[in-house]
């Protein structure tokens, strides 16, 4: 009798363990766009991810923003681990792009659960900025402007973006000074 109820526990308690493991869930990604033409500045865009079924979980989320030659014009990292119980909406960004130009805004979730529909973990958006390029605009494209912009890939790239990466070099600097004093007083 005793055995069976060992048996009967332990199978209970896999049977749990394999749920646990295998929690299945759906969440989809959305952008939030009132239109698709828009005047320079005043673009607005979100992005939300809905819990379709299943449990809540930790999401990832980013944001990019290319233009038809496939530059990346502006890069956004949404979410970092945010646990989301039915629905999270990000902030609204507000990128100030090339008069006229064509841009692609793709939104991205990555979840902690085994999404049974990853199709919809991804969305689309196509937008165009009114207005013209300037002639000066042209002439510098020309001169060579935009060749230094592809070095990197990155069209465009915020203060915050430069300050994080200024922080990051003058820490890696800092690093390399200390260890050489440290080797240097011993």
């Amino acid at each position: 009798m005793k055995i069976q109820y060992i048996v009967i526990l332990l199978a209970i308690l896999l049977a749990n363990r394999s749920l646990a493991q295998e929690s299945k869930c759906d969440y989809k990604a959305e952008i939030l766009l009132n239109g698709t033409e828009f005047e320079n500045g005043k673009i607005g865009f979100r992005v939300r991810a809905t819990r379709i079924s299943g449990m809540p979980t930790e999401i990832n989320g980013t944001a990019d923003i290319r233009d038809f030659s496939g530059k990346t014009a502006k890069l956004y990292k949404i979410w970092e681990s945010e646990q989301v119980s039915k629905q999270k909406t990000s902030n609204e960004y507000s990128p100030i792009l090339s008069e006229g130009g064509n841009y692609r805004i793709t939104a991205k979730i990555d979840v902690k659960c085994s999404d049974s529909n990853q199709d919809d973990n991804l969305d689309t958006k196509m937008i165009k900025i009114k207005g013209q390029k300037t002639e000066n605009e042209i002439h510098l494209k020309d001169f060579g402007t935009e060749q230094k912009s592809q070095v990197n890939g990155t069209a465009y790239e915020s203060s915050n973006e430069k300050a994080g990466r200024l922080i990051l070099i003058f820490l890696l600097v800092l690093s390399v000074l200390l260890n050489a004093v440290l080797i240097w007083k011993r």
